[in-house]
């Protein structure tokens, strides 16, 4: 009885928050009835909107979500290249929004699984990524720029650049920052600290840099986000 109780002030949060009926049940669907996580996704948002997780990204992007609407993953990709908004394209194939977010969720937690099956993701880590997701469906299915791609914060020569000082493989890399885990930590393993990790990834921007070469101030700053970032 309590557990309902919670679960009912819950979704009484959600809706004073302006939320839809549908989105209220998207966002406590995965945490069960105990209320314990239902309560922690009720609370209010940032004034600021959300950024679309790249998740979300991922599963309007795949064949699943392209045979939702009727249509190929090439016409979903042309779509939204013209700044087509989610909701115009269900628009367009009598698809409500209710369901569109279903749809969207349904993706989410099936992407998760996948990744927890692959061992990609903790089921801990899982969670919070699937919470993200549906905090920012309100307005990624209204955003006019998923198609707009924006470059990882390490990728390319830098990924191999960041292997190269740890002594690993750009795939490890990448593949312990999937589970949460900073260049500073991994750094760390290696016996290697931060200020030697951050140094040495200044000195190769530096020698890398072809126009507009910043300063080591600015490289600086920009380097020790990277190192802590999860």
């Amino acid at each position: 009885m309590e557990g309902e109780k919670s679960v009912g002030s819950a979704v009484q949060k959600v809706k004073r928050l302006g939320a839809s009926t549908a989105l209220a049940a998207l966002l406590l669907a995965p945490f069960g009835a105990t209320g314990a996580l239902a309560a922690t996704a009720a609370k209010p948002v940032a004034h600021k909107p959300p950024q679309v997780p790249t998740v979300v990204l991922k599963v309007v992007r795949s064949p699943q979500f392209a045979t939702f609407l009727h249509v190929s993953t090439k016409t979903v990709a042309l779509d939204l290249k013209h700044h087509e908004t989610l909701l115009q394209m269900a628009a367009e194939h009598k698809i409500v929004r209710a369901r569109l977010v279903g749809e969207i969720g349904a993706l989410v937690r099936d992407n998760a699984a996948a990744e927890i099956k692959a061992h990609h993701l903790t089921t801990a880590k899982a969670v919070v990524l699937e919470k993200q997701a549906y905090a920012s469906l309100a307005a990624a299915i209204a955003n006019k720029d998923l198609a707009v791609k924006h470059k990882r914060a390490l990728s390319g020569k830098l990924l191999k650049e960041v292997a190269a000082i740890l002594h690993t493989k750009p795939a490890l890399v990448l593949k312990q920052r999937r589970k949460g885990e900073s260049l500073v930590k991994m750094a760390a393993a290696k016996h290697i600290t931060e200020a030697v990790l951050v140094r040495d990834l200044v000195d190769y921007r530096l020698k890398t840099a072809k126009k507009h070469k910043p300063t080591v101030a600015v490289l600086d700053k920009e380097m020790v986000r990277l190192v802590v970032k999860k």
